[in-house]
């Protein structure tokens, strides 16, 4: 077995296997990070009489899922050594680049209409409109045709903007989406022009990065535990500077996010607060279904 995957939680946790188990793994990065690891890996399962499952690809140890494991293998593999060049790539353009931090704050009287929303079944298109218009934020469409973004060089499509500037989307399928913070730089391929310094309500911090960006998610995080108590997840993911806080409540589970913005094609992040249905089926959920299912169940 090749150097890169001694790694002693591993070989505790194939040493613990007996015949008859199946280990699983939610996808194949996470057990090894080459072609050679995985082959040898699993190889030696079976050939001890073990079974393996992986969840994210739906892969297992029958003879056409061990046909489908190689070359999910070799693309993993491919993609990984891809990542690596684009974050080299970028991290170079980052060196030219002007470091920025956008933030729109989670006030407390936002924090608790966010929590009154939970009270909500979110799927209720007209419910969610009347109370938040009751709330007094405001139809996207009307607002940035009005004088207030007049402005603003670029502003986010949504369907609501809170009365702090948030842009909100939520459109009744069972989830309500609110960022109040963006992790970018500025410079050539990238963004030309800081719009979140002319939009209302937000502020950009230049020369900030990550110790800034943190702390805004942090008192947020705050914010929430204070009328909530400790939350139910705290899940972080360093490797990826992602953070997911949950809450399960009677009828929603509310989240305090922060992760890669995919409409940058990952070239920026977001701290957000997300509201998501325990009930509504295909919802979108950062990570997908798996991450939603162990939030909120």
């Amino acid at each position: 077995m090749v150097k890169n995957a001694e790694r002693p939680e591993l070989w505790a946790c194939l040493d613990y296997l007996r015949e008859g188990d199946t280990l699983v793994v939610l996808e194949l990065s996470r057990l090894g990070r080459s072609l050679a690891d995985l082959l040898s890996i699993v190889s030696g399962l079976r050939r001890r009489g073990i079974g393996f499952t992986v969840l994210h690809e739906n892969l297992d140890t029958t003879p056409g899922g061990r046909l489908v494991f190689h070359v999910f293998a070799a693309l993993a593999e491919f993609i990984r050594e891809l990542i690596h060049l684009g974050l080299d790539s970028l991290a170079g353009k980052r060196a030219m680049s002007d470091e920025r931090v956008a933030h729109c704050p989670v006030t407390p009287e936002l924090a608790d209409q966010l929590i009154g929303l939970t009270e909500l079944d979110l799927t209720d298109d007209e419910a969610v409109t009347a109370r938040l218009l009751g709330l007094g934020w405001r139809d996207w469409q009307e607002a940035v045709r009005g004088p207030d973004y007049e402005e603003t060089p670029d502003v986010p499509e949504a369907n609501f903007i809170s009365p702090q500037g948030h842009f909100v989307t939520c459109d009744g399928d069972g989830s309500l989406y609110l960022p109040f913070s963006y992790l970018y730089w500025l410079g050539e391929e990238l963004l030309e022009e800081d719009c979140w310094a002319e939009t209302p309500g937000w502020a950009s911090e230049e020369g900030a990065w990550r110790p800034e960006f943190d702390a805004h998610f942090d008192t947020v995080v705050q914010r929430f535990t204070d009328r909530l108590g400790l939350p139910d997840y705290d899940i972080r993911q360093p490797k990826y500077h992602s953070r997911y806080v949950s809450w399960r409540l009677e009828h929603n589970v509310l989240i305090v996010g922060q992760g890669e913005e995919p409409l940058s094609y990952h070239q920026f992040e977001d701290a957000h607060v997300y509201l998501v249905s325990r009930t509504a089926e295909d919802v979108p959920f950062p990570e997908g279904a798996r991450m939603r299912a162990l939030l909120a169940s």
